[in-house]
């Protein structure tokens, strides 16, 4: 019987949503038809309240909500316990990762709908109060809902105000409406948020995530069946882990191109796309990565093997133009290369290096140890 519920309320509210505006359209026009739209969920409720009441559900079986708790708040000071508060801290800590995160996604889903902008840290002042107040009123961790906030913005709310408005409502349901909402039952109250989420799930993000590229439309798939089975903790941190595991698995080679003048101009682009003239005794190479401790060690292992092709080099210029941060292991990994190429004969220079990275080299002492020059036009490092 509560299965029946529950589809029967789910089929209800499907239908209502793809064919009861166009139908109330035609008799109220466009703007009544879309307000009165709204209130069909709130018709299904109390439908349904009205057939548990007269077939006596709650007796056959049916789940039903039950008796609404007292709504007399409960003010007092949480407990100071030290030992407490020691072995709460790990959960506590998820706990207001997984609340944050699941807010601003939130916060960010719908913004995205209505063309507004989501300011992190005002969100996350906003938990925090809300929390502090929870803490001493004997209230649950606070977070934002999914599920509620899109029933929230399907009823019509736009502003801030709408909260206040729900939650004077549902203080004044709890005082005078106890009696009927306890027979309501649970599986017609799901339906109406299963009914509000699925109108916005959209399948394209996925679709494209998978064509742009497998691995990332998989992670996708994987995070949001870990959200539907096992909540949004573990999917929080297996998509954390994965995601920094592929960051990771694509920096780990640094893309190094060979390039050439473009004929009659002073570009220079990749040999493998592009007609160009190489320069003999002086071979350029594009670095298309920032030098981090993920890519450093394998430069002089990429390098070299461009070298192999080009016996004839007696200079090597690296296009720097592309290459955003360098950390202490790029700038050992640029040192390893300066040597290895000392050590045959072949002078390193740099072009079109960018001003904070040039800080970084600045900061490494790396004119201690640097030979070569360093070219405002890679145009110019190749002509010299």
């Amino acid at each position: 019987m509560t299965a029946l519920y529950g589809v029967a309320a789910l089929l209800a509210l499907w239908l209502a949503r793809r064919h009861a505006a166009l139908a109330l359209t035609r008799v109220v026009g466009p703007a009544r038809a879309a307000l009165l739209a709204r209130f069909v969920p709130l018709m299904v409720l109390m439908l349904a309240i009205a057939v548990a009441l007269l077939t006596d559900a709650g007796a056959h079986g049916v789940a039903l909500v039950g008796a609404l708790p007292d709504l007399a708040p409960r003010i007092d000071w949480p407990s100071f316990d030290a030992e407490l508060w020691t072995r709460m801290l790990p959960s506590a800590l998820l706990i207001a990762l997984v609340a944050f995160v699941s807010s601003l996604v939130v916060a960010e889903s719908l913004a995205r709908r209505e063309g507004a902008r989501v300011e992190p840290r005002r969100e996350l002042a906003g938990l925090a109060a809300a929390n502090l107040t929870a803490a001493i009123s004997a209230g649950m961790p606070v977070a934002g809902s999914f599920s509620r906030s899109i029933v929230n913005h399907d009823a019509g709310s736009r502003t801030r105000m709408a909260g206040v408005f729900t939650a004077a409502l549902m203080g004044l349901a709890m005082l005078l409406l106890g009696r009927p909402l306890a027979v309501l039952p649970n599986a017609v109250l799901a339906a109406t948020i299963i009914a509000a989420v699925l109108s916005v799930v959209d399948p394209r993000p996925f679709r494209e995530a998978w064509r742009y590229a497998r691995s990332e439309g998989v992670l996708m798939i994987v995070v949001a069946a870990l959200t539907l089975l096992q909540g949004v903790a573990w999917a929080l941190a297996v998509g954390v882990a994965a995601s920094i595991a592929l960051l990771l698995q694509r920096t780990a080679r640094p893309h190094v191109a060979l390039i050439g003048r473009v004929a009659g101009t002073e570009h220079y682009r990749n040999v493998e796309r592009h007609e160009v003239q190489l320069t003999p005794g002086v071979m350029g190479l594009r670095i298309d990565e920032s030098l981090l401790f993920t890519n450093a060690r394998q430069l002089v292992d990429v390098v070299e093997q461009q070298l192999a092709h080009h016996p004839d080099a007696r200079r090597l210029v690296l296009l720097m133009s592309p290459v955003n941060r360098i950390d202490f292991s790029g700038l050992e990994a640029l040192r390893a290369l300066h040597d290895a190429l000392a050590a045959r004969r072949i002078r390193l220079d740099l072009s079109e290096v960018k001003g904070p990275v040039l800080d970084a080299l600045r900061a490494g002492a790396w004119s201690q140890w640097f030979g070569g020059r360093v070219f405002l036009s890679h145009h110019q490092a190749m002509l010299d």
